[in-house]
C-alpha cells in the first residue's frame, strides 16, 4: 500500500475512532498505529450485465449473453479464474411463485442457467428446500452448498417476517409448512437438483441450536464463506456460525470477535482468512478476522464509524462488504430502502466516502459505459466482491456493475 498520507480534511473528519478502545471495544487493537492510506481516487463503473433499474413486475429471462440477460432477484456473486457465478431467486417477484432458484454461470460473454429446487408440479412429498437462498459455496461444477430461508428476506436485513412465519405455522401439505421450507444448510447439484438438507431439521420454526446434521437449527442464515482449512462460515441471527465437514454446526460467541451488537456480514480474502463485520451498540462497526473458527493471534481488530454522527438509532446499516488488499469496501443501505452508499475503510478505522462525492461515475442511463458522476442515489447493493481477476463487482437486484482493475 502506498505511504503518502491523506491531505483531505473531509476524509479526516470522517474518522470516528482509530482504535477499538475509543469505540467502546477492547482487546488487542490498541497496539498498532493507523496505517496511512493512498490518496483518494475516482472510479469508473460499467454495467457488466443486466440493468441498474429494478422492476419486480417484470421478472423475465430475455437472453443468454452479458448484454441481453435478464435477472429475477440476485443476491450473491462468486468470482473464479474461469467463470463468474450468480445466485438468483424469485424473491419479491410479483408474478412468480416458484419454489426453485438459479445459479447463473458466466463464461466469457455467455450466461448459463442452472435450476435448483422444484416447483409444485410433482404430486409427491418432496424434501425441504431453500426458498430464498442467501449464500452459496461452489464445491465443483454444478455442485454447491447453499444456505437459505423462507420467512426472512434480504431486503428486510434477514429479519423474520411475522406474516410469513404465521403462514408457515398454519400450512400443512406437500409444498408448504416448515417441513418443506426449512431454514438451513443444503447441498444442490447435478444429481440432487431438488436439494438435500445437511444441517437443520424440518418441522420446526427458525431457532438457533448447535449440533450435528439435523440436530442443528438455523434462524435465518446468510453469507457462506470457507477459510483456507475448508471450514464453512455463515451469519445467523447476528452471530457467526461454523459448519464442519461432518455438518456439525457451532456458534462463535460475539465476544470472541469483539462484536457487542450483531454480526452483519462475512467475506473471505484470497489467503482464506475470514473477515467479520459487526455493528456495535453505539452505531459504529468492528472489523475482525477468524481462522479455524478462532481469532488468530497477532491480528488487529479495528473499530470505526462511517460518519461521526452515526448512532444506535440510525436505520442505515452495512449489509455487505468485500476485502480489497488491506482495506474494506462496504455498502450500507436504509432498512428496506432501494438505495445504498459506498465507503472504503482502511486499517486504523480511516473512512473514505465514495458515493455522493463525485468519486464514482456509473451508467445511470443503463448503458455499457460510465456516463458521468453518480449525482443521483446509488442503487441498492445486494453484494460486493473483489474478484481474483482484480475487478470489483457490485451486485444489484437485477444487474451487476463492475469497476475494472480496482485499486
Amino acid at each position: 500500500m502506498a505511504t503518502n498520507k491523506f491531505q483531505s480534511k473531509t476524509l479526516r473528519a470522517l474518522m470516528a475512532c482509530v482504535f477499538l478502545a475509543s469505540c467502546g471495544g477492547g482487546g488487542d487493537s490498541g497496539s498498532e498505529a493507523p496505517a496511512p492510506a493512498p490518496a483518494p481516487a475516482n472510479y469508473n463503473v460499467e454495467l457488466y450485465t443486466g440493468k441498474t433499474a429494478v422492476d419486480y413486475k417484470k421478472c423475465d429471462l430475455v437472453g443468454d449473453t452479458l448484454q441481453t440477460a435478464g435477472y429475477f432477484n440476485l443476491s450473491k456473486i462468486a468470482v473464479y479464474k474461469d467463470s463468474i457465478e450468480l445466485l438468483e431467486s424469485f424473491e419479491n417477484c410479483s408474478d412468480k411463485d416458484y419454489y426453485f432458484f438459479e445459479i447463473r454461470t458466466i463464461k466469457e460473454s455467455t450466461v448459463g442457467e442452472n435450476y435448483y429446487g422444484l416447483d409444485a408440479v410433482i404430486p409427491i412429498k418432496l424434501p425441504p428446500t431453500a426458498k430464498y437462498p442467501s449464500g452459496f459455496y461452489k464445491i465443483s461444477d454444478n455442485d454447491y452448498f447453499v444456505v437459505g430461508s423462507a420467512a426472512a428476506r434480504s431486503n428486510r436485513n434477514f429479519e423474520l417476517d411475522e406474516a410469513a412465519v404465521a403462514e408457515l405455522n398454519l400450512k400443512q401439505g406437500l409444498y408448504s409448512g416448515w417441513d418443506y421450507f426449512a431454514h438451513g444448510f443444503y447441498r444442490y447439484g447435478k444429481n440432487t437438483p431438488s436439494g438435500r438438507i445437511l444441517a437443520a431439521g424440518a418441522s420446526a420454526p427458525p431457532v438457533v441450536v448447535d449440533g450435528q446434521g439435523n440436530g442443528a437449527q438455523f434462524y435465518a442464515p446468510h453469507d457462506l464463506e470457507a477459510d483456507a482449512q475448508g471450514l464453512l462460515y455463515t451469519v445467523d441471527n447476528g452471530m457467526v456460525r461454523t459448519i464442519t465437514r461432518d455438518y456439525t454446526v457451532k456458534t462463535v460467541p460475539n465476544a470472541e470477535v469483539w462484536v457487542g451488537g450483531a454480526v452483519k456480514a462475512l467475506d473471505a480474502d484470497r489467503a482464506g482468512m475470514i473477515h467479520v463485520l459487526g455493528r456495535q451498540p453505539d452505531g459504529g462497526y468492528v472489523w475482525s478476522r477468524l481462522m479455524a473458527g478462532k481469532r488468530p493471534e497477532g491480528i488487529t481488530t479495528y473499530g470505526f464509524k462511517l460518519r461521526a454522527s452515526d448512532g444506535p438509532a440510525n436505520l442505515q446499516t452495512i449489509e455487505t462488504f468485500t476485502v480489497v488488499g488491506d482495506s474494506l469496501l462496504v455498502a450500507r443501505r436504509n432498512y428496506e430502502a432501494t438505495t445504498s452508499e459506498l465507503f472504503r475503510v482502511w486499517p486504523g478505522g480511516l473512512v473514505e466516502e465514495l458515493t455522493g462525492t463525485g468519486r464514482i461515475a456509473w451508467p445511470s442511463t443503463g448503458g455499457s459505459a460510465a456516463t458521468g458522476a453518480a449525482t443521483t442515489p446509488f442503487p441498492q447493493v445486494q453484494h460486493l466482491k473483489y474478484g481474483v481477476d482484480g475487478h470489483l463487482y457490485i451486485v444489484l437486484p437485477q444487474g451487476v456493475l463492475r469497476v475494472k482493475d480496482f485499486k
